[in-house]
């Protein structure tokens, strides 16, 4: 599930565009928070790919100022 904290119509757009991506699976342990036009995300995500995509989702949408990155990538275990 994607996590919003203090939730404003330009997180809810974010969220609306993260969950309307191809990768949406992937984005379920990213956080989004927002301040001053500026949007934070956090978490994780399996592939620097998947982060890039989250990152290039937030320059889609309107009104927003920056997108501050702050996921991490953690690789899934293969015995997992």
């Amino acid at each position: 599930m994607i996590t919003v904290a203090n939730s404003t119509s330009l997180l809810d757009r974010l969220q609306r565009t993260l969950r309307g991506s191809p990768f949406s699976a992937e984005f379920d342990r990213v956080e989004i928070a927002e301040r001053g036009g500026t949007v934070y995300l956090t978490g994780t995500v399996s592939s620097y790919y998947h982060k890039q995509r989250a990152i290039e989702a937030c320059r889609h949408v309107p009104g927003l100022a920056m997108c501050s990155d702050g996921l991490t990538v953690h690789y899934p275990d293969e015995n997992s």
